[in-house]
């Protein structure tokens, strides 16, 4: 319909190469999220389940009889932030108390909407929403309740099929910087590339600035090519909303660094050479430093891709580790990022789709990849090194000692 100019569409998406799920991602994607009652945290209407790190979900769960059928006073939707489970009374004045979360709220012209049965409890009941999640069983089945249930469009994953739309991840990743972003950032780290123009012999610096918060969600800060080091030294140098890089891991190349990148190097109070290594030289370890030249670590390659990819790639977390790109980003950038992807040479013997598998695709270069994957090495190396009144909020990010008491709980060294 036509009302003062303004075309409205409503329509329930089909695939993910459908037009109705392309208009969604050339808006605004507004995505309804329902509020806890306890803590008051918002939570995407999307997903039925939220997997947490310690093996149990969250979201809308249930329990079944021994005939399989739906207990409906078992329902309960827990919060993912707090685990404050509620019940179906509660499911009403969650939505009231909800909102639409835009994740390019600058984009005012293009406004588009997502929302599902969860969000409209006055017409669907948990007990529904349920059942019709436990009949889809089938692709068909599958198709509808993604559609006509959850609001969202709907591939069929064939066994074995890792189904990632990698062009269309990257799109959803792309949000407008919040307005508090220089308040919540705890750390910002850089990766640089080092590489060498065959047919002029010229040095040049592909470098990423990502910045992370107390959960461990990163945002892009700022991204580019430099020809020469002073340009590069600039952007080091500089702040990004309003915090200087803590450290960067700069790329060693394998060149001869002897009169322009060890002097640089040297100069520098946050830089610090990388270079990708494997099991055989570190033998467990995710980094070590190098035994026999100064400023240099070793860091493990495959591991930090798969870190990386992951952060990229996998399904999201409830809270935190949300990897993010500006709405900007350079299509330079994106077309390196993305050329990275399951090998396709072994996908018949079943693995090629695991992340340690990935590969360049094409001929394109990926050297900004490259530098994301240095942004994860100086970020541990910032961890390890730097104290903790260095960081922004006086202590270590919050993510990053979660993950040590979580390493040394894996190894039995702390109960």
């Amino acid at each position: 319909t036509f009302k003062e100019r303004m075309l409205i569409v409503c329509s329930s998406p089909t695939l993910y190469s459908g037009s109705i799920h392309e208009e969604f991602m050339t808006g605004s994607r507004g995505e309804w999220n329902l509020r806890c009652l306890n803590c008051g945290a918002l939570t995407t209407a999307k997903q039925i389940a939220f997997p947490m790190q310690d093996g149990t979900y969250a979201g809308l769960q249930w329990q079944k009889d021994e005939r399989g059928v739906v207990i409906e006073d078992s329902i309960r939707w827990i919060c993912p932030h707090c685990r404050h489970e509620h019940t179906e009374a509660d499911a009403k004045e969650m939505s009231r108390r909800g909102e639409y979360v835009h994740a390019v709220n600058s984009n005012t012209r293009h406004r588009s909407y997502q929302c599902s049965a969860l969000g409209n409890p006055w017409i669907w009941r948990w007990r529904e929403i349920a059942e019709r999640q436990e009949l889809a069983v089938n692709p068909d089945a599958k198709k509808d309740f993604c559609n006509n249930v959850m609001g969202i469009p709907y591939k069929h994953k064939k066994e074995g099929d890792l189904s990632v739309n990698i062009d269309q991840v990257l799109r959803s990743k792309m949000v407008d910087y919040p307005a508090d972003l220089k308040e919540r950032l705890a750390v910002v780290c850089a990766g640089v590339d080092q590489q060498k123009n065959e047919l002029a012999g010229q040095k040049y610096f592909p470098w990423v600035v990502r910045g992370w918060d107390e959960d461990g969600n990163s945002w892009l800060l700022g991204t580019g090519t430099d020809n020469t080091l002073e340009a590069l030294r600039s952007h080091l140098d500089q702040e990004y909303f309003g915090h200087r890089v803590m450290l960067a891991a700069i790329d060693q190349g394998g060149f001869d660094n002897s009169d322009d990148m060890d002097p640089f190097i040297a100069s520098m109070k946050n830089a610090i050479y990388y270079k990708g290594d494997d099991d055989k030289t570190l033998k467990g370890k995710n980094w070590m430093p190098s035994q026999t030249q100064h400023s240099l670590f070793l860091a493990h390659a495959i591991r930090y891709q798969i870190k990386l990819l992951a952060l990229m790639y996998d399904p999201p977390r409830p809270v935190g580790y949300k990897w993010l790109l500006p709405v900007d980003a350079p299509a330079d950038y994106l077309t390196q990022i993305a050329n990275v992807g399951p090998n396709n040479r072994i996908l018949k013997d079943g693995n090629g789709q695991l992340y340690q598998n990935w590969c360049a695709t094409g001929t394109n270069r990926r050297d900004f990849f490259d530098a994301e994957k240095m942004c994860l090495v100086a970020l541990d190396l910032a961890f390890h090194y730097a104290q903790p009144l260095a960081f922004a909020h006086r202590n270590k990010p919050k993510f990053l000692r979660l993950e040590v008491l979580n390493e040394l709980r894996r190894k039995g060294q702390l109960t």
